[in-house]
């Protein structure tokens, strides 16, 4: 079996030597465990991130599909960027843990901060409901009420509709792409003008796959998250499958089982080499481009899922955020 640390990034290995020993991730049961472990590690990451403090933030409340509340926050730079005159692009995100951990009022706010202070973009950070408690299709039709409200209310945000981009990481990134089909299908007007899936959790089956490679390297360096993931797909998908679900919606909870892809947005893809995700985000754009849609893709050799949470300062890092920076900026 492969030596992982051998195939690590030797700034990144750095950085996770500076940690301490390596420790076995905590033995979890259910997603509600889950929850709390992610809440606290990535919450930690977080910490250690600079909090931009020319970031204004206003909060909105939306009424989602079922007639439940929903906030939605609103950041954007104190800079000129918030005087232009005449209609501004947008970023929608949705963020990551899983579907399941993470919510932008407690944790993923300086996601969203970091990225309208770098990007110079305003940014809208769905906090939408959260599996187990909610599983699809309520995540999903929050993130798309979220979008319907944004183009609705887009003259008086000083957004310009046909400049929105969705944006999403990890767990945020399997609504991202469930977004955009459900934008396509429902005929939502002007269509996303981007979509932008960070280290993306895309396919139901990954975690089955990986266990079928035990010699596979990302599966060493995962082993003890796979079960996680396992977790985090169950919590979504709630009593159902994905091969289960009614194929008119199986597309939307699963976005790698997607047969129809044509019509979606430009879309840009990064992912680490030893990311758990990083054979279903290369297909998930393989079948894009076989549907004519235009589609930039990276992959970060030796960095595993979320490196740029664990490894801010290290090159890598610093050119994934420099290559989304100007993806965004394309539009």
């Amino acid at each position: 079996m492969a030596d992982i640390s051998s195939m690590e990034d030797p700034e990144f290995s750095a950085v996770m030597k500076s940690f301490g020993p390596r420790r076995a991730s905590p033995k979890i049961a259910t997603a509600l465990e889950y929850r709390a472990t992610a809440d606290a590690f990535i919450g930690s990451l977080l910490s250690t991130h600079p909090v931009p403090d020319n970031v204004v933030e206003t909060k909105y409340t939306i009424t989602s599909y079922d007639g439940a509340e929903v906030d939605i926050y609103h950041f954007i730079r104190d800079d000129g960027i918030a005087k232009k005159e005449g209609p501004q692009p947008a970023l929608l995100y949705a963020h990551g843990g899983g579907i399941v951990a993470c919510p932008v009022d407690t944790i993923s706010r300086t996601l969203a901060t970091q990225q309208a202070s770098e990007f110079g973009v305003q940014c809208f950070a769905v906090d939408y409901r959260m599996a187990p408690e909610f599983p699809f299709p309520t995540p999903l039709e929050d993130c798309y009420a979220a979008l319907k409200w944004l183009v609705e209310q887009s003259q008086s945000l000083n957004v310009d509709p046909k400049r929105i981009v969705l944006i999403g990481d990890s767990g945020g990134g399997t609504l991202v792409a469930g977004l955009s089909l459900l934008a396509r299908d429902r005929g939502v007007s002007p269509p996303p003008a981007k979509q932008i899936l960070l280290y993306p959790m895309l396919d139901d089956r990954s975690a089955d796959i990986a266990e079928s490679r035990p010699d596979d390297a990302r599966s060493q360096y995962f082993s003890s998250y796979i079960n996680m993931i396992k977790i985090c797909w169950d919590a979504y998908l709630g009593t159902s499958t994905g091969a289960s679900l009614n194929p008119d919606v199986q597309p939307y909870a699963c976005p790698a089982r997607a047969d129809v892809l044509a019509g979606l947005p430009p879309t840009y893809i990064d992912v680490g080499s030893l990311d758990l995700f990083r054979d279903e985000s290369l297909a998930f754009a393989s079948k894009l481009v076989a549907a004519n849609v235009d589609v930039e893709f990276h992959m970060y050799e030796g960095v595993p899922h979320c490196f740029d949470l664990i490894a801010r300062d290290i090159q890598i890092t610093r050119n994934a955020i420099e290559n989304r920076k100007r993806a965004i900026g394309s539009i």
